[in-house]
């Protein structure tokens, strides 16, 4: 086995064992907050293919470099230069196979923003009318405790009014103001409690319609991930041999503008191996509910995005502190 071969093994092994865990692997690649945040800038550019997108735009410039290396020597910073990208390339590819494998916190859905209802000024009338239609709808809603407790307080309100009426014409003058304060108090409470309760009706089937949303939407929980995880991994092992075959190059400088060239001669096999990721989505999106297959591989890269750059945002919070 040549130097750079046990190189290759040797770095494989190590990386094998920090893989299981993200902190271990930020460690052990020395990944700090600055790297995890230009990652979550890198991959929110890419809008259309999701991560599979910013696999093919983190090694397009290195073999871009490599070329060179055909027609002139490269300094050990221009080498330099590229273990980086390729280190959170693979950090990115192998955080993609834990999630596939269902061994991170999955990101925590946007909350929508709470919907005003704008209730506070309506009248009773308004509020009575609306809920009739709603009843004739739903007969059903008639032993919510919201309608139950609005039809109490309209009992009140319409008891009181009558009860107003009936007095109003033998209060003193100067006894009116009084009179009518301690009715428009108990009107003001009965109003607030119907509207209070309508309110919860309306948030109610808000919520009603917004779970039934978020179950018709596709997740890439719907998708049998774990099949994706040893495709995944043979990803990271190829970027991890660019990675050890470019430090080993910088390292020995004997046989470097050889070893660069040779990587370079291998792009196509690299670029297919990331290619390939499409096709994969396409055949674990076949029996998927929600989306048509060729919807669904589409959108898989651009869930794994999103939950990619959720971990970075997390992970460079604990890394600063």
């Amino acid at each position: 086995m040549s130097d750079l071969d046990k190189r290759i093994s040797g770095d494989w092994i190590d990386a094998k064992e920090k893989m299981g865990d993200t902190h271990a692997l930020i460690e052990y690649m020395g990944i700090t907050a600055a790297d995890l945040k230009d990652l979550a800038s890198r991959l929110r550019l890419a809008v259309e293919g999701g991560i599979v997108e910013y696999k093919h735009a983190a090694l397009a410039p290195v073999f871009t470099v490599l070329e060179s290396a055909r027609f002139k020597s490269l300094s050990q910073d221009d080498i330099l230069a590229l273990e980086k990208p390729l280190a959170m390339l693979q950090f990115a590819i192998l955080a993609q196979r834990l999630i596939a494998l269902d061994a991170l916190p999955w990101r925590r859905p946007e909350a929508a923003e709470a919907p005003d209802f704008s209730v506070g000024q309506m009248n009773m009338n308004a509020i009575l009318a609306d809920l009739k239609a709603r009843l004739a709808q739903a007969p059903a809603l008639r032993a919510h405790a919201a309608v139950k407790n609005i039809m109490a307080q309209v009992q009140i309100y319409n008891r009181e009014t009558a009860k107003m009426n009936e007095l109003k014409a033998t209060i003193r003058p100067e006894m009116q103001t009084a009179f009518m304060a301690n009715f428009n108090k108990t009107f003001a409470t009965a109003l607030a409690s119907i509207r209070r309760n309508y309110e919860t009706i309306l948030r109610e089937e808000e919520e009603r319609r917004l779970a039934t949303e978020r179950k018709d939407r596709f997740s890439l929980r719907d998708l049998p991930l774990k099949d994706l995880a040893p495709f995944l991994l043979s990803q990271a092992r190829e970027v991890a041999r660019l990675r050890s075959s470019l430090a080993h190059a910088r390292d020995e400088k004997w046989k470097m503008r050889e070893i660069l060239v040779g990587l370079y001669d291998r792009r196509q096999e690299v670029i297919a191996l990331m290619d390939r990721e499409t096709s994969e989505y396409g055949r674990l999106c076949v029996d998927t509910p929600k989306l048509a297959p060729g919807a669904c591989a589409r959108e898989a890269p651009l869930g794994f995005r999103d939950e990619l750059i959720a971990l970075c945002d997390r992970q460079s919070r604990g890394t600063e502190t």
